[in-house]
C-alpha cells in the first residue's frame, strides 16, 4: 500500500511504499533491523534501479525493503529546466511495531 505525501511538492517523493513484514517477521527483531539502498531515478520520477547500501542481518528484511523501493515514484529533478536522472538513498528501519523509513537525496556518483 502507497500513500501521498503530503510533502511531496517541497521533498520530491510522489508515491512512498513501506514494506510490511509478517508479525511474525516482527517478532523475532530485538532492536531495529535496518537496511539501506540506492534507487536510481529516470527523468520522469521511475525508479529504474536498486542497490543495496547496507543490506543488514537479514535476508527477508532485505528483500522487503528492496521490492518497496522499486515501487517509489519521485518528482523529477532538474537542472537548467531539463528533467535529469538523480538518486535517492532510502534508509529502512524494521521494528517489533512498525517500520520507518528515511529518505534523502544522494549525491550523484
Amino acid at each position: 500500500p502507497s500513500r501521498p505525501d503530503s510533502s511531496s511538492l517541497t521533498s520530491g517523493i510522489i508515491r512512498q511504499v513501506m514494506p510490511e513484514p509478517s508479525q511474525r517477521a516482527r517478532n523475532t527483531v530485538h532492536g531495529k533491523i535496518r537496511v539501506s539502498v540506492r534507487v536510481a531515478v529516470d527523468p520522469a520520477g521511475n525508479v529504474t534501479d536498486v542497490t543495496f547500501v547496507s543490506h543488514g542481518p537479514s535476508e527477508y528484511f532485505a528483500r522487503l525493503a528492496h521490492d518497496a523501493a522499486q515501487q517509489w515514484k519521485f518528482a523529477p529533478a532538474q537542472m537548467n529546466g531539463q528533467n535529469i536522472i538523480s538518486e535517492w538513498v532510502l534508509k529502512f528501519a524494521f521494528g517489533r511495531k512498525g517500520t520507518e523509513v528515511s529518505p534523502s537525496r544522494a549525491v550523484p556518483r
